[in-house]
């Protein structure tokens, strides 16, 4: 039969074991946890960056329409002022 400090010894080492099993159990809980607020930011992320690009494009069409403004309105003063000489 095994002394009462070896009993002692093993009971420590398997409450031991108990605590290091709930640990890696509620670390993987965790990583699970985060694991899908990464899915949910990558997707987050996917969207921004298809709106990103919705934006981009509408502002190069925005930034042509003001060129063809600034030029019609070039050509309005450019009247305007011969209009004035004459």
């Amino acid at each position: 039969m095994a002394s009462p400090e070896a009993l002692r010894r093993i009971n420590q080492h398997e409450e031991d074991l108990r605590a290091i099993g709930d640990t890696v159990i509620d670390i993987k809980e965790i990583v699970d946890q985060h694991t899908q607020e990464l899915v949910t930011i990558k997707h987050t992320v996917a969207q921004h960056t298809q709106e990103l690009g919705t934006i981009k494009h509408t502002v190069t069409q925005h930034t042509q329409e003001l060129g063809t403004i600034k030029h019609q309105l070039t050509e309005i003063l450019t009247l305007l002022r011969g209009q004035q000489r004459g």
